[in-house]
């Protein structure tokens, strides 16, 4: 069947959770362009791994689902996804595992927290 990009895969992975979505609302979940994913879907609906309604009428929405070919390809290629991304594929043991997990919840905490010196670089740029 082939391999899937990530947002292809994100595409299939949104319609398997949640069926019947309109193009805007994959575009909207998959983090692009309204206008990028109707390609996307059309290169998904040549491979045989989604159906699209088409909309009657001038700006109607079409709903996008995934096929039965597209669910056997999730089926198929989730599981060792699952895996690759898995704590013990890494080598990590459970207490490892827990302590990474923190450290990456510190590192994005840092991250988000406001830096006082851009505040205040910002505050002199309006000056």
């Amino acid at each position: 069947m082939g391999c899937l990009t990530p947002t292809q895969f994100g595409v299939l992975a949104q319609l398997s959770i949640h069926p019947g979505l309109i193009q805007s609302e994959l575009a909207r979940r998959n983090l692009v362009r309204p206008q990028s994913v109707d390609e996307l879907i059309r290169s998904l609906i040549d491979r045989g791994l989604v159906d699209r309604a088409e909309g009657t009428g001038r700006g109607r929405a079409r709903i996008v689902t995934i096929t039965q070919a597209g669910r056997d390809l999730l089926d198929e290629i989730v599981p060792p996804l699952l895996h690759f991304n898995s704590p013990q594929a890494l080598g990590l043991d459970p207490a490892e595992t827990v302590t990474l997990n923190e450290l990456l919840h510190k590192v994005l905490a840092g991250h988000l927290k406001p830096d006082p010196h851009e505040a205040a670089r910002r505050a002199g740029d309006r000056r």
